[in-house]
């Protein structure tokens, strides 16, 4: 090998030594990022680098880099992003395959790694059946039982000295669609206000006023698409913004709807198998669950009635490894046993913080008003760098709260009354957002995902990259 190719390798096996490894798949999982986990695989698992705790996650948009020039996880981790164009893939690739022994074993391996980066631009049958095999393990929830076959698969042809070409109808046998979606006659019409700017009001919150109100019909059968899957909101913005009360308000009114509608008629109702959990990534200061647990005599009071600051401090802990750790095994256990996870993070940007978010899928803004811009952008840029679409913006403000604009099946954005620590779903706007996010715009965002893995699957690719 030469000096350059020699230090990549270096630097490469060194960062796969730290603590954490969480490495991030595309999904619908294209040929290259299969191959070039499957080569991480072998430099992850061999020797002492099996040690560690190894995570997968998938993602479905672009993150900013493949491996850090510097490793901001010194002593915590690193994430490995795997969604990423064919010629940075290859930066990962070539070094640790240049580092085995020159032998047969070697020469397979670059055989079967130019297949994967190369072979899909002549379109061949067997590139076609690759492709189908590779969606139909995108179906999997959890993406370590995807790639565990996959690399077994993968294991198998090198060490029986198959060719990849010749492997044929048999590879995708066996693997069923999870997927449902059922389309019923249920609707639930929801008034909405029609609202604009006031011209002579001074105050900043209440420029806009409500002038009349519509109906918008939404569809439950929506509910249908949580099913066989996982999703986790996360929801972000600066400390003290009501992150923990508007988490736990959502989790307790996505309960309430999951019972309003599993008792319709309709039987296909009866087989609904779709489930909401609260999470929390501030494993500093875990105030969600007691939100989502306090009692009070009326679901109205205001911040008179708000957690005691006694038993808030007592639950207040030092930000360590361990708790990161902990923190990262918390939410991952919870999100495999819910379809559907409202989860809230830390109120400040640092690589901790990224460490932590890698499990969620989607993500909620909240900002108070006299710093919306800013902070939209601010934490606008984190989700994305982390690979998480923004579902909702959520302006906080001293005025009411009211919603302000609906993109069916993509976003939404309103204005909310700065919550206390009681769960707010008296509100009228946290009644309807609650209805929209999860019966119209979440599964919005599950439909064109499942739209590309189904592409693939028909031996198609979408957005392929070069």
């Amino acid at each position: 090998m030469d000096e350059a190719l020699v230090f990549e390798t270096f630097r490469i096996m060194n960062i796969l030594k730290k603590p954490w490894r969480i490495v991030l798949m595309p999904r619908p999982l294209p040929p290259a990022a299969a191959f070039a986990y499957y080569v991480l695989s072998i430099a992850m698992f061999a020797g002492e680098l099996f040690l560690g705790k190894h995570y997968l996650r998938w993602t479905a948009l672009n993150r900013k880099s493949l491996l850090p020039e510097i490793n901001p996880f010194e002593e915590i981790g690193v994430i490995i992003d795997l969604n990423v164009s064919e010629r940075d893939l290859e930066v990962l690739v070539d070094p640790i395959i240049a580092s085995l022994p020159r032998d047969r074993h070697q020469f397979r391996l670059r055989k079967m790694k130019n297949f994967f980066f190369f072979h899909g631009r002549t379109k061949s049958y067997a590139w076609e059946k690759w492709l189908s095999y590779l969606g139909k393990l995108s179906y999997h929830r959890d993406p370590s039982q995807a790639l565990s076959k996959l690399t077994c698969v993968i294991g198998q042809l090198l060490s029986e000295d198959i060719d990849v070409v010749a492997v044929g109808e048999r590879l995708i046998a066996g693997i069923e669609n999870p997927f449902r979606h059922v389309v019923l006659s249920d609707r639930r019409v929801v008034p909405m206000p029609v609202s604009k700017r006031d011209p002579d009001e001074k105050d900043e919150y209440l420029k806009r006023v409500v002038v009349n109100y519509t109906t918008k019909v939404i569809e439950e059968d929506g509910i249908f698409r949580y099913s066989g899957d996982e999703t986790t909101v996360l929801l972000v913005g600066n400390p003290g913004v009501g992150k923990s009360t508007i988490a736990a308000t959502l989790t307790k009114e996505t309960l309430n709807n999951i019972a309003s509608v599993g008792s319709r008629s309709a039987p296909e109702w009866s087989s609904l198998d779709v489930s909401c959990s609260l999470g929390t990534l501030d494993g500093a200061t875990p105030v969600a669950d007691s939100v989502l647990n306090v009692t009070a005599e009326s679901e109205h009071e205001d911040a008179d009635r708000r957690i005691p600051k006694a038993r808030m401090d007592a639950l207040k802990r030092p930000w360590s490894n361990g708790l990161a750790a902990e923190v990262v095994d918390s939410i991952s256990a919870i999100a495999s046993k819910s379809n559907i996870v409202f989860a809230d993070v830390p109120g400040k940007i640092d690589d901790l913080t990224k460490l932590i978010s890698v499990h969620a899928t989607h993500g909620v803004i909240l900002s108070r008003g006299d710093k919306w811009t800013e902070d939209n952008r601010m934490w606008g840029d984190y989700l994305r760098e982390i690979g998480i679409p923004v579902v909702a913006r959520i302006k906080i403000t001293t005025g009411p709260s009211m919603m302000i604009r609906l993109d069916r099946g993509s976003g939404i954005i309103g204005r909310l009354h700065q919550p206390s620590r009681l769960m707010i779903g008296w509100d009228p706007f946290m009644r309807i957002f609650t209805e929209f996010l999860m019966f119209d715009v979440l599964p919005g965002h599950i439909d064109r995902l499942r739209h590309r893995i189904e592409l693939q699957v028909e031996g198609r690719e979408f957005g392929r990259k070069y």
